[in-house]
């Protein structure tokens, strides 16, 4: 059984035939929105950036929304080795909650996980690593008010609407946050898709722009006037990047995005409008590594984890299942770096076109 599937726009399609593919060819690396989606990819990243990408001669800019962003946190990390296993092990094995969590408790055991994550120092090693520059997508609610689970669930209501009608609507009511590291600002122009205002990411803020990043609305509580940034109520990045493809600089260079499905979807308001899947600024420059529907189909329940786990499952027999679904993550890994290093992997491309 194939365990991968692999999804290109036409641009990387024609450099991926001109070069190959190889960890030099790789301007950016991107992370979607997902929660415990991201455990299919927990033992893919091992091989994907903590062997075959280490291998790059030139830096690689990181971007993520939410649990992409936190991804690649990890990743921007001196050893992202050491930091995927402490952060995995206590993603799987310690989070828990009590049965009707408040948005309180919640946040606070993210940010738990997220000190797990980064560890002794980490703050200042990620955005410090000139190899891995960093950019992490939030959402702001327009205008400059502090705003509680209520007012959230509001506006986010009208935003809902508002991106009914078009996605460039959303704008009135949330504001694409981008916080990055300067070096990876000038990998990519000024965004023309959304509204996005755009500021520096540094030791001091990171914690709060990555929490920010993953605060799912009415789960987890919003987080306010975030350093060096405007103030105001920020929210979870997936609401205007779900699964983030910008039209970075990249030149004779990809896009690569390992990621849960073969589609993109732009913001989370846009799941169910499927006229937008896979219309994205920077999809022709995208390849998509994701694992097969095969392989999501062998899994336990067949399907790969969501955040209703905890609520679907008793803590004994989500872990169970979750550790399943890392071992099938491990042959997508092991299935890549064969692909790769036998030259295989162009055969396998499906174009997105």
């Amino acid at each position: 059984m194939e365990a991968l599937q692999l999804r290109a726009g036409f641009r990387a399609l024609a450099q991926i035939r001109k070069h190959g593919l190889s960890p030099d060819l790789v301007r950016v690396v991107s992370g979607a929105s997902g929660g415990p989606k991201w455990l299919i990819l927990s033992e893919f990243d091992r091989h994907f950036f903590g062997d075959w990408l280490a291998r790059a001669r030139q830096p690689i800019t990181l971007i993520g929304s939410s649990i992409g962003a936190w991804r690649m946190m990890l990743h921007a990390q001196p050893d992202p080795v050491a930091a995927l296993d402490r952060f995995l092990h206590s993603y799987v094995h310690e989070q828990r909650y009590s049965r009707r969590p408040t948005p309180r408790e919640i946040s606070g055991e993210i940010r738990r996980l997220l000190d797990v994550g980064l560890g002794d120092g980490g703050a200042r090693a990620v955005v410090s690593n000139a190899a891995r520059p960093l950019q992490i997508i939030t959402n702001r609610i327009a205008g400059n008010g502090h705003h509680g689970q209520v007012g959230v669930f509001l506006r986010m209501l009208a935003a809902a609407g508002a991106n009914l009608r078009n996605r460039q609507a959303l704008g009135r009511w949330m504001i694409r946050s981008l916080f990055e590291t300067p070096s990876a600002r000038a990998s990519l122009p000024d965004p023309a898709d959304f509204p996005t205002e755009r500021h520096e990411l540094h030791a001091n803020n990171l914690r709060e722009v990555l929490s920010a990043s993953g605060s799912i609305p009415g789960w987890m509580e919003p987080v306010r006037d975030i350093a060096g940034a405007p103030p105001g109520t920020y929210l979870d990045g997936g609401i205007s990047d779900y699964h983030p493809a910008f039209s970075h600089e990249t030149g004779e260079g990809i896009v690569a995005m390992p990621h849960f499905y073969g589609h993109l979807i732009p913001g989370w308001l846009d799941k169910r409008l499927r006229a937008r899947h896979n219309r994205l600024p920077g999809l022709e420059n995208t390849l998509v590594i994701a694992p097969s529907k095969a392989l999501v189909a062998d899994l336990p329940h067949g399907k790969i984890p969501d955040r209703h786990d905890f609520i679907r499952f008793k803590d004994q027999a989500r872990i169970d299942y979750w550790e399943k679904v890392r071992q099938a993550s491990r042959r997508m890994g092991e299935e890549f770096m064969e692909l790769v290093e036998t030259n295989r992997l162009l055969d396998r491309i499906q174009s997105f076109d």
